[in-house]
């Protein structure tokens, strides 16, 4: 008679594939406002095990109380603007889908975007550009003024403008970021983390921009803790069965 081992037996069982028990996550994400007057994003899938993925990551700049995303010339935003942009590939390696702004509006003026994947694995960053903007400023109306006082007006309509432009990591202060784990054998888990304000620690450890890390804890199925008792049970049926045999 074959001696068959408890781990030849899980794999026959297709068990050698699922999660064998909870498995905690580490991911980190990051905002930073660039030279250009865009955003630039980061997110880094740090920790995790290799059969759990990354499923979705969900920006939400509602609870800032005003800030928007600025992808599109002539609507929110004064100044300049950028869509989604700028992956440097990090869209092909984590499996990028696509992104969904929130009720499938517009992104231009809205505060939320949910970016799907199917590849995005430990040890994987995705990264963008994006322009996020203050509500338009109420602008002076120059009209009629000449001489220094026209020079006035135009400076404190362009300073308006400008700071419309300028997203500080404290001005994205609560804005959240809810990021989505599955994949064969695991529960589906989700983490939703605020952005705060930036600390003497936190610009020491993180440079100038907001940052955020998540720890998080993910069970497998309780189908998949059934069909590895059930193996388990299996192998030590059989080993017995050879005892007794022999």
């Amino acid at each position: 008679m074959h001696k068959i081992g408890i781990s030849a037996v899980l794999c026959l069982m297709g068990v050698s594939t699922l999660a064998a028990g909870p498995v905690t996550v580490q991911a980190t994400a990051s905002y930073n406002q660039l030279l250009s007057g865009s955003s630039g994003w980061s997110f880094s899938y740090l920790t995790g095990d290799p059969g759990l993925f990354l499923q979705s990551i969900t920006i939400d700049l509602g609870p800032t109380g005003g800030l928007a995303f600025d992808t599109a010339a002539g609507g929110f935003g004064s100044q300049s603007f950028q869509d989604i942009s700028n992956f440097n590939g990090t869209n092909l390696t984590t499996g990028l889908t696509g992104y969904t702004p929130a009720g499938g509006a517009a992104l231009d003026g809205g505060t939320m975007v949910t970016f799907n994947f199917t590849n995005f694995l430990p040890g994987e960053t995705f990264q963008f550009n994006a322009d996020v903007d203050h509500p338009n400023p109420t602008l002076t109306n120059c009209a009629g003024k000449t001489g220094l006082a026209l020079l006035a007006c135009n400076a404190g309509n362009t300073l308006a403008l400008t700071g419309a432009q300028v997203v500080t990591a404290n001005q994205m202060q609560n804005a959240t970021v809810t990021l989505v784990f599955g994949g064969p054998g695991f529960e589906p888990a989700s983490s939703t983390s605020p952005f705060g304000p930036v600390t003497l620690q936190s610009f020491l450890s993180n440079g100038p921009g907001g940052h955020i890390d998540t720890n998080l804890t993910v069970a497998p199925e309780p189908a998949s803790m059934s069909m590895i008792g059930g193996g388990l049970l299996l192998a030590v049926a059989l080993a017995r069965r050879r005892r007794t045999a022999s």
